[in-house]
């Protein structure tokens, strides 16, 4: 008996399966035949779209990372630029401050103005050259912290008076240490005092 011959013989059982069954029975077999068609609904077709869509939520997933990282560097690359802007802007304002090694006698002229705005006694003010050390070197400049002694007295208000301007003036100055030595007079103490400043050297060309 051929395959056909098989095929037919059984497609008539099934058809006189289908015409003696009951109405629970049918309903049974109809049932399975559509959660066939369902199952097989959603593996040739549903399934490869729902693998479809779940790579590209992971994709969407990536992406949407990889923007929000990009746009928080742009806002730290903004935030950089701020600060070089700042950064630029009070060096140039430092410049203003510093004076050439040239200028000490200017220097020595400007701190002695402030003690006696303040109506400090001076005893003695040099720079320390000795002790002077180098701090930055440029294509076109060395700059140095020198320091300057500076011997006096006063009382205390003036004294710190004159620490807080001194700091606050034109050019830069930064009261490294001081020392307050008690007198006879209660008014007046003797005071010690390291100042240092800034200044710079041009480099021969």
């Amino acid at each position: 008996m051929d395959i056909k011959a098989q095929f037919n013989g059984k497609l008539r059982d099934f058809m006189a399966f289908i015409k003696n069954a009951d109405e629970k029975t049918l309903y049974y077999i109809f049932g399975g035949v559509l959660v066939f068609v369902l199952i097989l609904d959603y593996l040739i077709l549903m399934r490869p779209q729902i693998n479809a869509l779940t790579r590209a939520s992971s994709q969407i997933s990536v992406l949407q990372q990889e923007i929000s990282t990009t746009e928080n560097h742009l806002l730290r690359l903004n935030n950089y630029r701020d600060e070089i802007k700042k950064l630029k802007e009070d060096i140039e304002r430092s410049q203003f401050r510093i004076r050439s090694r040239e200028e000490v006698a200017v220097i020595l002229e400007r701190i002695s103005r402030l003690a006696n705005e303040y109506n400090i006694k001076i005893d003695q003010i040099k720079p320390e050259t000795g002790s002077q050390k180098s701090l930055l070197k440029s294509s076109d400049r060395e700059y140095f912290n020198l320091p300057f002694s500076f011997q006096g007295s006063c009382d205390f208000h003036q004294f710190g008076k004159f620490l807080a301007k001194l700091e606050q003036d034109e050019i830069f100055f930064k009261a490294a240490s001081f020392n307050i030595i008690p007198t006879d007079d209660l008014k007046k103490q003797d005071i010690k005092v390291t100042i240092n400043t800034i200044v710079y050297d041009e480099k021969k060309k």
